[in-house]
Parts: C-alpha cells; structure tokens; sequence
C-alpha cells in the first residue's frame, strides 16, 4: 500500500474539477457517449471500456461510445496493459466521465506541459510574512500551475519559474496573475494586500517550450474584505485546518494560504482580495489515524457563517484474511454517499489494481482482470458526500489531488471527499 500511504499522508499539506453529466430523460436504450479520464481531465486513450457484452476502445481523447444501453448500468475502464480495472456500478448517465484508478497504478498523467518565467516586482520584500503567489491562467481552458514564492531575488524583485500543465496535447493561451499579501506568519491566513498584476495580452504556450520573461509590476496595496466561518468536525480527526482560495476568473482561483485551526470550536477569518467580480473559494480539511476529510464551498462572498460540515469517515466492517474475486466488502458509515473502494497490490508485482465506484454499502472484488493466486491487497475506501454516483465516477479522487497540490485550478461546485486506508492486508487464494 505504498502509493496509497503516500496519498494519505500529503493530504495534510493541501481542489475540485467536477464534471456536468446528462441524465437520460425516458427508461428506453441509450447511445452511452463516455469519456476516460486521468488527473485533471487529461484525456486517456487506448482504455478497454465494457458494458454488458459490449466492448469499445476510448480514443486519442479519451471518448468512446457504446450503443443501447439500458439506464442504470454498469460499466468497467481498464488498461490495455491489464495492470488496472475500475467498475462503476448503476451509473444514469448517457456522457460519463470516468475517472479510472489507472491514476493509481501510474496510468495517467498531465498531457502536456511548458515552462513560463519572468520576474515581479514587488513593493516590499517577499517573506514567508509577506508571500508572493505567482499563477498561470489558461485563458480558455484549464492550466495547472501556481508557486508562492517567500524568498526574494533582491529587495524588490523575485525571479519566478512556472511548469504549467494542461490537459489536452493542443497549444493553450495564457495569463500569467501575481498577488501579495501579509500574513501573521507562514501558517495563518491573510490580513492584507501589497498589490497585485496581470499581463494585459495572452501568451501561446507550445508543448515542452519555455516562455519569457514574462515581467509583472505589482500594483500599490489593495482593499479586502472579511470572510469567517466554523467548522464542524466528527471525532477521530486530531488535525483540522483551513484552506482559501481566491476565484479571479472562470479558470483560475488563486491560493491565499492554509491555517490549522484549533477546537472546539474550529473558527477561521481571512482578509480576501477586493477583486471586482472576485469570489472565494474555502476548503476545511482534518486528518487523523490516518483518515482524512475534505470540505469544500465556492462562490462564497465575503461576510460571516461561511460554515463547513465535515462528513463522517466510512470503513470496512472487517477485513478478511483472504478473498477471491466476486466476494464482498461490506463497509459502514457512508452516510448514503457514493463509495469507491480500490484494492491495491501489496508486494505483488504481476497483481492488477482494482477498483469500484458504487452507490451501495457493499463492494465486490472485481473479477474484470485475472489475479494470480497469492496475490496480497491492501484496502482504501474513499467516499464523496452529497453527490450522485454519476458525479462520483467523474470526481471520486480529483477533488484530493487538486486539493494536496494547491495548482490555482478553478473550483466550479461545493464537493467533499474522505479517505480511510484499512490496516492490514487480504490474500487472494
């Protein structure tokens, strides 16, 4: 359980990429136009998708399609390669996104990337006090990339460099954005603005080039608003913190910082820029005996009771001593939440990756790849509070890889996550 450890333990350094879906209006058969997804969107092609009997290949972007089909159904992605299977059980949906636990086995990555740079100039030193974020903005798609830079190049300048990622091999525009602001200290939330800047014009950006300079001049200080909420955490977690994101544009909220918050009560009050049209973005996240829960709400103004309520992490009832494929998993607490729970191989090598996104309290091992007898497994069971299973398939994990890598993706619907590793390991007879 390696990767799944890894996974786990970032999440207390800190978004969500959620995806629309349309619902068949009739009970008749339907075309299933699907896409196979990796982080952030990034298409992912050559994937085997199954429903039923039927069997279709996704392309260069990703998409496939599958004729008469009866909602709800089930529908299974799996590598060409064999090393990974995702089953995603009693979707609605005639235009899934389905975002595979490939993710997880090494399957998928950002599709392209490029090097932007540049220097800012700012009109105080830059410190962990007084940080400057520097983010890149796809000006018609999303872009992956924001660095918070505390150590200056000289008194007045910081000298910055940028690998932007996005999730097409097309070439994108972008926008590079600065922000500074003053703060209590590295781990507290922002108090004030020193200034911030955009590039006027938008730079085309080839895959694996570098652009720039790039050169920014902050602005004099700006105006802020209060933002202040609470929030409501379940036992069992011993770390709660606060995160605020700035939305600026359709595709870019930029990261203000996180705070660890202290209980009972878990109260939090941030400064957020006075931007026109400008809204917030805030993520309540605790982690505890190596579980974690994730919150989050955009759109927000600013004012009081912006509030988060942390849902209830599920678990495994038991874990058995071993398991053969079709056997069943029956886990508690979900709180009626979609479910995903990923069998990942545990020292064995030739071993598939499983996994299975459900509306049920209940999972089966996938039988979809054969397993070698003796293979060993270790457990994680991920849940999404209050969406559907169609929505679940798009976002299961998303939402915590964007959330641990702070990257300035925009956030486009409040969502939630909670991860929960099982001790221990079960054999495959």
């Amino acid at each position: 359980m390696k990767r799944l450890a890894t996974f786990v333990v970032a999440a207390t350094g800190l978004l969500l990429l959620a995806a629309c879906s349309t619902t068949p209006s009739g009970g008749g058969p339907v075309t299933i136009q699907g896409t196979v997804v990796g982080l952030f969107g990034s298409p992912l092609a050559n994937a085997t998708v199954t429903i039923g009997s039927a069997t279709a290949t996704s392309d260069a972007t990703g998409a496939f399609s599958i004729p008469n089909v009866t909602p709800p159904y089930d529908v299974t992605a799996s590598s060409v390669s064999g090393n990974w299977a995702h089953v995603f059980q009693g979707l609605s949906t005639a235009t899934p996104t389905l975002f595979t636990a490939g993710v997880l086995a090494g399957g998928t990555s950002i599709a392209s990337n490029a090097t932007v740079q540049g220097t800012v100039t700012t009109s105080v030193t830059a410190s962990s006090t007084q940080p400057l974020v520097v983010c890149v903005e796809g000006v018609t798609q999303e872009v992956y990339g924001c660095d918070t830079y505390t150590t200056p190049t000289t008194a007045t300048t910081v000298n910055y460099s940028i690998s932007a990622g996005w999730a097409t091999t097309s070439n994108v525009a972008v926008r590079v954005h600065a922000l500074q602001f003053a703060r209590a200290s590295s781990s507290a939330l922002p108090s004030s603005y020193y200034g911030y800047a955009k590039t006027t014009g938008s730079t085309t950006l080839v895959p694996g080039n570098t652009y720039g300079p790039i050169n920014l001049t902050l602005m004099g200080a700006m105006g802020s608003n209060s933002l202040s909420g609470s929030l409501s955490v379940p036992a069992g977690f011993t770390t709660v913190g606060v995160m605020v994101m700035a939305r600026v544009t359709p595709t870019l909220s930029i990261p203000l910082g996180s705070a660890t918050l202290t209980g009972p009560g878990y109260t939090y009050s941030a400064q957020v820029p006075a931007f026109t049209g400008a809204t917030s973005t805030v993520i309540g996240y605790a982690s505890g005996s190596s579980k974690i829960g994730i919150q989050w709400k955009q759109g927000l103004t600013a004012g009081t009771g912006r509030d988060l309520t942390l849902a209830q992490v599920p678990t495994l009832t038991s874990l058995p001593a071993s398991a053969s494929p079709g056997d069943s998993f029956a886990v508690t607490g979900t709180g009626g939440a979609p479910l995903t729970v990923v069998f990942e191989p545990s020292g064995s090598p030739t071993a598939p990756l499983l996994a299975m996104t459900t509306s049920q309290s209940s999972v089966t091992l996938p039988a979809t790849l054969p397993i070698p007898s003796g293979s060993t497994y270790g457990v994680l069971t991920i849940s999404n509070p209050g969406e559907s299973v169609d929505e679940a398939s798009s976002n299961w994990l998303e939402g915590y890889f964007a959330v641990i890598t702070t990257s300035g993706l925009a956030i486009h619907s409040d969502g939630g996550v909670t991860i929960s590793p099982t001790t221990g390991t079960f054999t495959v007879p």
